[in-house]
């Protein structure tokens, strides 16, 4: 109809009789133009753009439009344009505002979800390195005591970003750190606990990688499991580094009496001045100037010039150029044990006489 002719060609028209404009006479209606004479102001925000509506207007009660009507309609279409321009505008400033009350939100809940700081030993030194890709991440980790001499450290993977994310990696911390403590540091056993009460909570397609481990502070006696996150390395006291592949499957998925039958369990004896580096694939994941992938033998070159006192994360971070070369999150833990002089079976009592609280989280 007239309408949809005068959008498609945006461009207003004043037609004094439309019987008689060889233009737009076959529009014509005697129901709608019975006075002949009509205005049509295509509506757009910008001056070539497509119109989101259209101000007609006809039958004028002095029986005819005069061109002085035709500019002020046309100048009433520019304000009815300006004011939906305005509309639009203050919608997207809204959506914006939520999408950063959402971020700010899953950041306050993220910021509760890590440790503040990384717990204290006189034998064992631990380091975090960690990085969002965006302002909220999947990546997590934990740590909490069994026992006053057995420590329980996680690195966790969450799939997704978001508040949905956020709130699936404050379930897992907890299910993960309830699951060992009432299994009594059992890894298979916590295990299954935790995959069980994720997988009948999480959305489904949802699912959480990690890796847990259990360190005797006193021994050095470790043992891991790991479900769906990338292995880790082992740095013996001689200066050797080795892989260490466990089979494992992602928490979350789905509830079995099975699943458990799938998780592998590593047991060894960190060694004085030996270490573990546990990490999430974002590190590895960093692509180098020859376009590679940092991956394994990154981290392996690092660890041939690392010392025992030296910050591992953050060598492997600032080697891989993580901070502008991530597309994922990144976290990097590494547990390293000094030598210690553990003569007999009083040691553990001498380490608590010798300090109000030796097992200090700090």
């Amino acid at each position: 109809g007239l309408a949809g002719k005068i959008i498609n060609e945006k461009q207003p028209v004043f037609i004094k009789n439309i019987h008689e404009d060889e233009s737009h006479a076959k529009f014509a209606r005697q129901d709608r133009y019975n006075s002949g004479t009509c205005i049509l102001i295509p509506l757009s925000i910008t001056m070539d753009g497509d119109p989101f509506g259209l101000l007609c207007a006809s039958e004028p009660d002095s029986g005819q439009f005069r061109d002085e009507d035709f500019i002020l309609l046309r100048t009433i279409g520019v304000q009815l344009s300006r004011g939906y321009q305005n509309f639009l505008l203050n919608q997207e400033m809204l959506a914006k505002q939520a999408i950063e009350k959402e971020l700010e939100i899953t950041s306050r809940i993220q910021r509760n979800i890590l440790p503040g700081s990384m717990p204290e030993h006189r034998h064992v030194h631990m380091h975090a390195a960690s990085e969002m890709a965006r302002t909220t991440g999947g990546d997590f980790y934990d740590f909490f005591w069994l026992n006053p001499r057995e420590l329980c450290v996680v690195v966790g993977d969450v799939s997704g970003h978001g508040i949905q994310a956020a709130v699936i990696q404050s379930m897992a911390r907890k299910v993960i750190s309830i699951g060992m403590r009432i299994k009594e540091g059992n890894l298979r056993e916590g295990l299954r606990f935790a995959n069980d009460e994720l997988a009948e909570d999480i959305p489904q397609g949802k699912f959480v990688a990690a890796m847990v481990g259990v360190l005797d502070v006193v021994s050095g006696n470790w043992e891991h499991a790991r479900c769906g996150i990338p292995h880790p390395v082992f740095q013996y006291a001689d200066g050797k580094h080795e892989d260490v592949l466990t089979a494992g499957v992602a928490l979350g998925l789905k509830r079995s009496e099975s699943w458990a039958d799938a998780i592998q369990v590593h047991r060894t004896n960190i060694e004085p001045e030996g270490r573990i580096v546990m990490f999430t694939d974002g590190i590895i994941e960093c692509l180098k100037d020859d376009g590679e992938e940092f991956d394994y033998p990154g981290v392996h070159q690092v660890l041939e010039r690392a010392g025992v006192d030296d910050n591992v994360p953050e060598m492997i971070y600032q080697a891989a150029h993580a901070g502008h070369r991530a597309v994922d999150d990144v976290l990097i833990i590494s547990i390293t044990r000094e030598q210690a002089e553990l003569e007999d079976s009083n040691t553990l009592m001498f380490l608590a006489d010798d300090t109000d609280n030796p097992f200090q989280i700090g």
